[in-house]
């Protein structure tokens, strides 16, 4: 796992967000440096329609978002040999303190993000956990 990677995450979050938007990022690491990007997005994708975790998650998530990127340049068998790192930034209302603070969201996937990344079989997982922004916390799966 790579911290910079978050970092990166942390700030395209909150430059691609739209106004009302979760700010959810995601990209792919692979092999040579290869990196592929996602957003949450309010548009469709026959993907995301694939794997929406029910019929009302019609909006591209960021981790659906970073494999249609891929499968852009890369071949379906090359996304056993990437990493995805998913990260949510938000702020956080402090009872009696204003302005309000930046912090780490949880950024687990959704059921339908799950299964997409075990169908593309994506080597590993790492996502942040609701945490201070100095105090990253990231939780991982690998694919079995």
């Amino acid at each position: 796992m790579d911290n910079r990677v978050f970092e990166e995450l942390w700030d395209k979050a909150w430059d691609h967000a739209q106004p009302g938007q979760s700010k959810h990022a995601a990209v792919l690491v692979g092999p040579y440096g290869y990196q592929f990007w996602g957003f949450n997005k309010l548009k469709t994708h026959p993907l995301q329609q694939r794997f929406a975790k029910n019929s009302e998650a019609v909006f591209l998530h960021a981790e659906i978002d970073a494999i249609v990127s891929c499968l852009r340049v890369c071949d379906l068998s090359d996304l056993n040999r990437f990493d995805l790192y998913i990260s949510r930034v938000r702020w956080e209302e402090q009872e009696g303190k204003k302005p309000p603070i930046m912090r780490w969201g949880n950024s687990k996937p959704c059921a339908g993000c799950r299964r997409a990344i075990e169908s593309f079989d994506i080597r590993s997982v790492y996502y942040t956990l609701d945490s201070p922004r100095d105090q990253l916390l990231v939780e991982e799966w690998h694919r079995d």
